[in-house]
């Protein structure tokens, strides 16, 4: 059946003048046949956008939009599920059907509204500017009268609206939606604090729906929320089509497009293969095969992450990377159990907004229930103070001790050395290049969600390496010194559990001055280990764990 077509508005009937848009307030005479038009419209989102809905063609100028049969299911499942999760390559209209999709909903339903979120306002107004071209090109009969109108938001007359926002923490703080659309989420820079603000709000709701499209880009949240929902680990239903999908596309146009990119970019965008930055410290290949899994148990907000207990006679390495606790770089905590191999990394702690002498307390009683571990902090500015702090106020007996010498420092117990390690050019070269090995040979196990994802862009800084510029290291940072630790000398006895030992003869021989505590060995009583009682204490209180 053709479109229906309405007389031309007259100039009182308009918004604002604009011949293409009806004012709030205006009633249309419908026919029977509009009636009924109206109706199969509501009930076929497809139809509706097949006959209704006009789009712009780079080669064609204004068309009707006929969608292929990927983009008819796209927008079949965008009707009917809650949390859909679209991933597909370059130029295959998917922000075209989400704005055809969008704008079906607040048509056709009254006091509806769509938020459409995206890394930089501009990108969210072109969402909407799409759409406000398919209404304008709706008949006058089919439209509802405009109460706003502009390049943010757009209100009708039946209680829906459209707005716009950058992907902030405040970006929907105070707003009830019924439907939130993510454009290119995996191109969201502060996507982590995006998410944990804003999605507990919006999955306590029972009909709100979540929306989220984009191409590939590093191994970051869109890539675990993509992971997660291929092994049903959250609500969302994942679809992807291959760029064959379309049926315009051949080889001679995949041949240009690789040309064109380069085989790194053609990979990521049109081959959507979840790849990290260019010039990792791991290679690609390994990249793409480490997995996370989920803890054991996490803090509520996710500041602890636990994936295996304490085991009584096992020997851990706790590595502290200590930040200055004003939302910039994190203070991490990371146990690895150095007991067999591979190693593997066991719990994290992660926080960039806990004072350092507070973080303090938070590893004191994270390397105390893991068997006393043994701590290597890094002190190069404030790690200096935990490391310090740790060993005189709260007695931590069991923490690394070091020499500087000519080619970076050498973990040592003799008269002379520093708590701690300083991180030095020689020192990290030295931990990088470890750690690489441990990693892709499978001798260090790292299944951290985070630790990952700092991975994929970890990347060569000149002669060293360092986070790609906006994002963080702190985890790896963390990793990095436990590598560079397993080259010393006395990392094999620590492993064995025998370092004890020499910690105690350096204490008898003078060379350290230590508290007067027990070193625990794992050979203590077992109900000194058991599962405490829940506590409410918060960590300012109290930096007792109470999960673990």
């Amino acid at each position: 059946m053709p479109r229906i077509e309405s007389p031309p508005l007259d100039k009182s009937q308009t918004y604002l003048g604009n011949a293409l848009l009806k004012k709030s307030g205006v009633k249309s005479e419908w026919t029977k046949e509009m009636l009924e038009e109206y109706v199969r419209c509501a009930d076929d989102p497809i139809y509706f956008i097949k006959t209704y809905c006009r789009i712009i063609s780079l080669d064609h100028g204004e068309v009707p939009f006929n969608m292929w049969p990927y983009q008819e299911e796209l927008i079949i499942n965008m009707h009917i599920q809650r949390f859909l999760l679209v991933m597909l390559p370059r130029q295959m209209g998917k922000t075209q059907v989400a704005a055809a999709h969008l704008m079906h909903q607040v048509m056709f339903n009254k006091n509806y509204t769509v938020a459409i979120l995206a890394n930089k306002d501009a990108a969210a107004r072109e969402v909407l500017d799409r759409i406000q071209f398919m209404y304008c090109s709706l008949p006058s009969w089919l439209q509802h009268g405009v109460l706003t109108w502009n390049k943010g938001d757009i209100k009708l007359d039946n209680g829906s609206k459209i707005f716009t926002a950058a992907t902030s923490v405040s970006a929907i703080r105070g707003k009830s939606c019924n439907c939130i659309y993510l454009d290119e989420f995996a191109h969201v820079e502060n996507d982590v604090e995006f998410w944990t603000s804003t999605f507990p709000t919006i999955s306590s709701g029972k009909t709100t729906k979540v929306l989220i499209t984009s191409t590939p880009r590093g191994l970051n949240l869109f890539y675990k929320l993509w992971s997660d929902s291929q092994q049903k680990l959250n609500p969302f239903k994942s679809m992807f089509f291959p760029w064959t999908a379309n049926p315009t596309r051949d080889a001679k146009w995949e041949k240009e497009q690789l040309q064109t990119l380069g085989t790194i970019k053609f990979n990521q965008e049109v081959s959507c293969q979840f790849l990290g930055s260019a010039g990792t410290l791991l290679s690609g290949d390994k990249l793409q095969k480490l997995a996370f899994i989920e803890p054991l148990m996490r803090s509520e907000n996710d500041e602890y992450r636990i994936y295996a207990k304490p085991v009584l006679g096992h020997q851990y390495i706790m590595c502290v990377d200590a930040g200055e606790g004003v939302g910039g770089d994190y203070s991490v905590a990371l146990i690895v159990d150095v007991t067999t191999r591979p190693y593997k990394v066991v719990a994290i702690y992660r926080n960039n907004t806990l004072a350092p002498e507070v973080f303090t307390g938070v590893v004191n009683s994270l390397g105390r229930r893991y068997n006393y571990a043994l701590a290597v902090v890094e002190t190069n500015s404030i790690g200096y103070g935990v490391a310090k702090d740790l060993w005189f106020e709260y007695e931590y007996e069991n923490m690394l001790r070091s020499v500087e010498k000519q080619g970076g420092a050498s973990a040592s117990f003799r008269s002379g050395s520093i708590l701690g390690v300083k991180t030095t050019r020689a020192t990290k070269r030295i931990g990088c290049s470890t750690l690489k090995s441990l990693i892709e040979t499978d001798l260090l196990l790292v299944e951290d969600f985070t630790a990952v994802n700092e991975l994929s862009t970890f990347i060569a800084q000149g002669t060293s390496w360092g986070a790609e510029e906006g994002k963080h290291d702190d985890v790896v940072m963390c990793l990095v010194i436990f590598a560079w630790f397993t080259q010393q000398s006395m990392f094999d006895d620590y492993s064995r559990g025998t370092i004890n030992s020499a910690i105690r003869q350096a204490r008898l021989d003078g060379a350290i001055g230590l508290p007067d505590i027990m070193i625990i060995d794992g050979t203590e009583d077992e109900h000194d280990w058991e599962d405490p009682p829940p506590v409410e204490a918060t960590i300012e209180e109290d930096a007792e764990l109470p999960f673990c």
